[in-house]
């Protein structure tokens, strides 16, 4: 007598394909709900942020943004353009910078001379200052540039004097 399994397979095969169908529809709710507790999550945590105008993220007025570009440009427009005749000297105080954009100019200094922050080098009293170089001075002691040529054109951004 032959026993036949085909009607015990086909049982056994829907009762597995039942279970599958189950374990999907939990994993489908799972990723349902993993994804709205994400968009949850970042709603509450990244996109509450403050108010625009309020205590927390103020508004910047037009006259704050116009005097801070004031204030850049003028720290960039603040080089001045003197013309030295034949001995006149240009004294420096502190933290003046100069450039020397035409003629001839010695250095007027004391013992430690004037910053060349172009060379990397002091230069010392009566040296010839070089054309196009930053000189900066570090104390107001005296020091600067004479000039030796009849007209030596100085670019100057800070306190000075001319004698």
């Amino acid at each position: 007598m032959s026993f036949n399994f085909l009607p015990f397979a086909d049982i056994i095969l829907y009762g597995i394909g039942v279970i599958v169908l189950k374990i999907k529809k939990y994993i489908l709710i799972g990723v349902f709900f993993a994804v709205v507790g994400s968009f949850w999550l970042y709603k509450n945590t990244f996109a509450d942020t403050a108010d625009p105008g309020s205590q927390q993220d103020p508004l910047v007025t037009k006259s704050y943004v116009d005097a801070k570009i004031s204030q850049i440009q003028n720290s960039l427009q603040g080089w001045e353009i003197i013309y030295l005749k034949n001995s006149q000297s240009l004294i420096l105080d502190a933290g003046t910078q100069i450039i020397v954009r035409g003629g001839k100019a010695s250095i007027i200094s004391g013992p430690d001379g004037l910053s060349d922050v172009t060379k990397g080098e002091d230069l010392k009293n009566g040296a010839i200052v070089p054309f196009n170089h930053l000189l900066i001075t570090p104390r107001s002691d005296g020091r600067g540039i004479k000039a030796i040529s009849d007209t030596v054109i100085v670019m100057v951004k800070g306190s000075y004097t001319v004698k």
